[in-house]
């Protein structure tokens, strides 16, 4: 019998830094966010309970982004110029 390439012991986790509640690491639980505030943009992970309900709360988008800001939280984007 061949034997496989890759052997999946246990899933990974991640932690959210929002909720701080651990989830596993796959599609359905974490997804990429763009957080801007006053023109400057940043691109982050968070879970997908955390999104839903900073789309719902303003107070908690508020949170969220004030969080990402100031922990500078991801990877900052650069506005490129067109030529």
């Amino acid at each position: 019998m061949p034997v496989p390439d890759i052997f999946k012991i246990a899933p990974d986790f991640v932690l959210c830094v929002y909720c701080n509640h651990g989830y596993e690491d796959t599609e359905e639980n974490i997804h990429r966010i763009l957080v801007e505030k006053n023109g400057v943009k940043r691109v982050y992970i968070a879970c997908v309970h955390c999104i839903k309900k900073a789309k719902e709360d303003p107070i908690y988008d508020e949170y969220m982004t004030n969080k990402t800001f100031e922990e500078k939280l991801g990877r900052q984007l650069k506005e490129r110029s067109r030529l």
